[in-house]
């Protein structure tokens, strides 16, 4: 199986770098196929005792990889959309957004917001005994509550925004006193839930806007600056890792415990969901979960969006994400040696309830031809929200390793309404203005 996977991706390789010309596009798609290359060629290792994955099942994960790239490669950008420019958005677009006193005093409010459901957060998990998963669950008892429209509609579009924001801010124009704004927002929402994603999130961003430019200046402070980022990071990821297996004490010896997890974490987060894929189609999920969904599994949001405004007038139908998320999340599979773990099926289970094998085919695929025409808007248009909207879809590609980020209650409302923005501010490019 290793031999097969190393072929496939050589061949994905060539066939890219053979079809694909502009250097933005070429970033993403080859950090799309590294990370499942090296996923799934650790993953026929089977480290720390992790069960082994069968023929079929990698088959269909080779199988997405394909459908992503070729709706990715087939959609054309013609050559005079990028050839000529040496950066590919206009920095007195996000300069005269993050100047905006309408959008500091929003960023403001937002955090404030945060702020509330911070405090309001750890009070619950205070009383919970700090058991994060119940805390969560009560969130989500009151789907059309103002707190949860909050919580799930509102603040994590801003949360994407921003670090894509802050990245291009902390690269190339470093106006501190915007970036402590940003980071006062960013910081607070990321507390909430305790999730160690959203320390990748922003180390997303930066590797985007290095797509962005034709060079990058890397001066001592800039250095400085990306250290410090990942070695916060690397402690701060650490220390929630320790939290979930109940080490509470701030401590040397907590840190050091932490440490050793995650980086374990690293190794097993890229191959258990294979393990979990695996398992989901040998007990035939399929049929547990009451057969084809049609669409309605994978753009979850159209059905968490209609039960939201349905609440309102007391009416109740069913949530799509009680038999899929909810089921992932709350049912936990041996995948190894004493060794149980759940929620994370990649991005396939979604698809495959939804329409099967076809299913695996067709949603990445016009997945990866929504990403494509977001990177030609962006090179024609250069608006913040193409901007946002590019950094999002980025992140869901990369994460589709993992999960399907589309399901989310927010994620087809902010693709929607950053859609529409996108063609509202069109920039004349000039050579090295950008």
């Amino acid at each position: 199986m290793l031999l097969l996977i190393i072929l496939f991706f050589i061949l994905l390789y060539l066939y890219t770098s053979s079809v694909i010309r502009d250097r933005l596009s070429k970033g993403i798609i080859y950090t799309f196929l590294t990370i499942w290359f090296v996923s799934l060629t650790i993953s026929t290792f089977n480290p720390y005792g992790l069960y082994p994955v069968s023929v079929l099942t990698y088959l269909i994960l080779m199988l997405n990889v394909l459908s992503f790239t070729l709706g990715f490669s087939l959609f054309r950008i013609e050559r005079n959309a990028y050839y000529g420019k040496t950066g590919t958005i206009c920095m007195n677009n996000i300069v005269r957004f993050v100047n905006n006193k309408v959008v500091v005093v929003s960023i403001i409010f937002a955090s404030l917001l945060s702020l509330k459901t911070l405090i309001e957060y750890f009070s619950v998990l205070a009383y919970l005994n700090f058991n994060r998963d119940e805390t969560l669950e009560l969130y989500k008892e009151n789907l059309s509550s103002t707190d949860n429209i909050i919580i799930n509609l509102i603040l994590p579009p801003l949360f994407y925004s921003l670090n894509a924001i802050l990245a291009y801010l902390l690269i190339y124009n470093r106006r501190y006193d915007k970036i402590a704004i940003l980071s006062t927002y960013i910081i607070i929402y990321s507390m909430i839930g305790g999730s160690r994603v959203t320390f990748l999130i922003l180390g997303i961003a930066f590797l985007l806007v290095s797509f962005m430019m034709d060079r990058i200046r890397i001066n001592k402070s800039l250095s400085i600056l990306l250290l410090a980022f990942v070695f916060i990071s690397y402690l701060s990821m650490s220390y929630m890792t320790a939290l979930r297996y109940g080490y509470y004490e701030f401590s040397i010896y907590t840190l050091k415990v932490g440490m050793e997890m995650l980086n374990e974490h690293f190794v097993t987060y890229l191959t258990i969901p294979f393990r979990l894929l695996d398992y989901a189609l040998h007990e035939n999920y399929l049929d547990k979960l009451g057969g084809y969904h049609y669409g309605i599994v994978s753009l979850d949001g159209i059905n968490r969006y209609l039960k939201m405004i349905l609440e309102r007038f007391s009416i109740d139908i069913p949530a799509i994400y009680e038999k899929t998320t909810d089921f992932f999340q709350d049912n936990w599979v041996l995948v190894g040696k004493a060794r149980p773990a759940n929620y994370a099926y990649t991005n396939i289970i979604y698809h495959y309830l939804d329409l099967g094998i076809l299913g695996v085919v067709l949603f990445p695929f016009c997945f990866s031809v929504l990403l494509r025409w977001t990177i030609k808007m962006f090179y024609r248009y250069a608006s913040v929200s193409a901007y946002c909207l590019l950094f999002y879809l980025f992140f869901v590609f990369v994460h589709t390793i993992f999960s399907w980020h589309l399901n989310k209650g927010f994620s087809l409302g902010f693709i929607l309404f950053m859609i529409f923005f996108v063609k509202k501010r069109k920039v004349v490019f000039r050579k090295n203005y950008c």
